[in-house]
């Protein structure tokens, strides 16, 4: 039976952190199904080992109890006073989310087992992306094929699964930051390659996914992982490195610019000549907007309440009639939807600082961070489930082992 659950395990990790079950067509199923399947797996496995002491020490149960209790009083009185039916698809992919990952907290019960299980299992959804990312970018049109057909992709730009770029590009980010940081214990030749191969496997699937967020997502691993490497007597070799980028990028600066004109939906072109790239200045009016249109909701409630997170699509939607976005920022998302109580999910954040800095794993909160007020719903994304369950397990094991070392001291 613990050979099923594992193999169990799996399945439902590689499919939920790829949006696999949006392939579903292809085995003549609606991905509804898949999901349903996942929910109700994780769900049997979730209660069947419930442990509420390991549960509760996990910041992401908290999250989902923040989003769980409010919603439901706030969306009975929004239905009761203005009629707005709710919507649970966030909250039900959230409980998801929270089966899943402490499911699995449960499974591997130490940090070596865990370190192990993600380092497999981001590595297999690392492949998976590949293999989408070269379908995307080849054949757009056959890969829409097999999606969902409500959904409405930019096919210039590479997405897999993820549907949105920037959603793919900080998934591919996050799946090769955990391979970097897990196996950053075993320096050996193999390893350093292995670092240079995915750096430019992760460099390339950004820059044809056009991500601006991604290419921040990217800038943000490189220091990270190479930072802490950084001691006095390596001064000289970065000042030494430093130049020599310089001076090749003012000799082939006419290529650069060439490359950046041609590829006007790479995210090169669309993160430094954002100025001059008809993309780049269209996504900044729209995410400008969809902010100030937040804003606005956050105002028509006086900045203290909101309708929830099941009302909050409907009732934003009334509001704007369908013309304004939701708002690409985390913070006003939230604040919309939950009002003023949404400063507890901000607490939750900062202790997620805290255990972050604790462990050294702060390129994680940074990537967490960076999504959080790039999108509008992040909060509820299987990738922002996964790096604070990151962060976590590293700082509760970290914490376990200094505890017993005291009690030998």
């Amino acid at each position: 039976m613990r050979k099923l659950e594992e193999i169990l395990n799996w399945m439902v990790g590689v499919i939920i952190l790829t949006n696999l079950y949006y392939l579903s067509k292809l085995i003549f199923l609606p991905y509804s199904t898949i999901i349903l399947f996942c929910f109700f797996v994780s769900g049997y496995y979730f209660f069947k080992n419930f442990d509420s002491k390991r549960y509760l020490d996990l910041l992401n149960t908290w999250n989902v109890i923040f989003f769980l209790l409010f919603s439901f009083f706030l969306s009975i009185i929004e239905f009761l006073i203005n009629g707005f039916k709710p919507n649970f698809n966030d909250l039900i992919r959230a409980l998801l989310y929270l089966f899943y990952f402490n499911w699995t907290f449960i499974l591997y019960k130490n940090l070596e087992s865990l370190k192990k299980y993600f380092l497999i299992l981001c590595s297999i959804s690392l492949g998976i992306l590949i293999i989408e990312a070269y379908f995307d970018s080849k054949f757009p049109i056959a890969f829409n094929l097999v999606l969902p057909d409500t959904f409405h992709r930019d096919n210039r730009r590479v997405s897999g699964t993820l549907i949105d770029p920037s959603s793919f590009s900080t998934a591919v980010i996050s799946f090769i930051g955990i391979i970097f940081f897990t196996l950053r214990g075993f320096a050996n030749t193999k390893n350093r390659f292995l670092v240079l191969f995915l750096f430019i496997i992760g460099f390339y699937l950004i820059e044809i996914s056009g991500s601006r967020q991604g290419f921040i997502s990217f800038i943000i691993l490189l220091l990270g992982y190479f930072w802490p490497k950084f001691k006095k007597e390596h001064f000289f070799y970065f000042a030494a490195f430093m130049s020599v980028l310089a001076l090749f990028a003012f000799l082939f600066q006419d290529q650069f610019t060439h490359y950046a004109f041609e590829n006007p939906n790479s995210s090169i072109s669309r993160f430094v000549f954002y100025k001059d790239n008809n993309m780049s200045t269209a996504s900044n009016d729209e995410r400008l907007n969809s902010i100030l249109g937040g804003i606005e909701y956050i105002k028509s409630n006086f900045f203290l309440y909101g309708p929830g997170g099941a009302s909050y699509s409907e009732s934003y939607a009334s509001q704007f009639k369908n013309e304004v976005h939701m708002p690409h920022n985390g913070i006003i998302f939230l604040w919309g939807q939950y009002g003023l109580l949404f400063l507890v999910f901000i607490y939750l954040q900062y202790l997620l600082l805290k255990r972050a800095w604790k462990v050294s794993l702060m390129p994680f909160f940074l990537l967490f961070l960076v999504q959080f007020n790039f999108l509008p719903n992040s909060a509820y994304y299987c990738n922002s489930f996964l790096l604070f369950f990151f962060i976590d397990f590293n700082y509760l094991y970290s914490k376990k082992n200094n505890q017993e070392l005291e009690e030998l001291g």
